[in-house]
């Protein structure tokens, strides 16, 4: 069976939720989970805003900020 390729958008996602699953106790910024998957981080961005528009994820702002569950 050949390899599975996916759309960037839907890798992003797939790291982002994979992070913060594994960070359940903290906020992850979008700038730790770019740089731990090597993604663009404006693109990780974009994909973060939508899952919180689908309320997937919650967006902590100010110091110290970041996503979590």
């Amino acid at each position: 069976m050949g390899k599975m390729k996916l759309q960037k958008a839907t890798m992003c996602g797939l790291y982002a939720v994979l992070e913060l699953a594994a960070h359940p106790d903290r906020q992850i910024s979008a700038a730790e989970i770019a740089s731990k998957y090597a993604v663009s981080i404006n693109h990780l961005a974009k994909v973060l805003r939508t899952l919180v528009r689908a309320r997937l994820v919650e967006s902590i702002r100010g110091a110290g900020g970041g996503y979590r569950f």
